[in-house]
């Protein structure tokens, strides 16, 4: 007989451990990185929203689910949609690729 195991029962697994399993974590070897002025904030739509105001684009809150909405004024405001581009890209550097390269900034 097959042992199912049962997804909705942390008999096998948990959400979190999932998560962790699956999570891809952003390249942080860049000067922006190393520097800290922008944090890695990861999304889980396919979208994006930005308020524009007076030419400045601004986040809006982010609320939790089934949370009270944000309400738009009418002081000029619009608002700016940016869909997010699903981009997969695999790569391999071999040693030949790299043999006899000087290092960067060298």
């Amino acid at each position: 007989m097959t042992l199912v195991r049962n997804p909705f029962d942390a008999g096998g697994y948990s959400l979190a451990e999932m998560t962790q399993a699956i999570n891809i974590l952003p390249n942080l070897y860049t000067r922006l990185a190393q520097i800290g002025l922008f944090r890695f904030e990861g999304v889980s739509q396919r979208s994006v929203i930005i308020e524009q105001y007076e030419g400045v684009l601004s986040l809006l809150p982010s609320v939790p689910i089934g949370g009270p909405a944000t309400v738009g004024t009418r002081e000029g405001r619009s608002m700016r949609s940016f869909a997010l581009p699903w981009i997969p890209h695999d790569d391999v550097v071999l040693p030949a690729d790299i043999q006899g390269q000087p290092a960067l900034g060298a």
